[in-house]
């Protein structure tokens, strides 16, 4: 058993797993990220998506609806006075 360390910055928005079930992530040092890893020959993957990301789509998502509804108000408006 080990603990495997990368070298780029710990953020919470990244997620591991071993072999394709998710594991614990550390901050190593106070900067780097790191996840124990049990005795043998394993597949460690990482992956990020941040919290900011989900505000975001659901930030343009509720953006483009507002717009779409806008569009489309000012369209049959226009056409109720033609």
């Amino acid at each position: 058993p080990g603990i495997l360390v990368l070298g780029d910055v710990y953020h919470t928005g990244w997620r591991a797993c071993i072999d394709q079930a998710p594991a614990k992530l550390y901050r190593v040092n106070g900067l780097t990220r790191g996840v124990f890893v049990p005795e043998g020959q394993h597949t460690v993957t990482f992956s990020y998506f941040p919290m900011s990301f989900t505000i975001g789509l659901v930030a343009a998502g509720i953006s483009a609806l507002v717009c779409l509804v806008l569009f489309l108000w000012r369209g049959k408006k226009s056409s109720d006075l033609a």
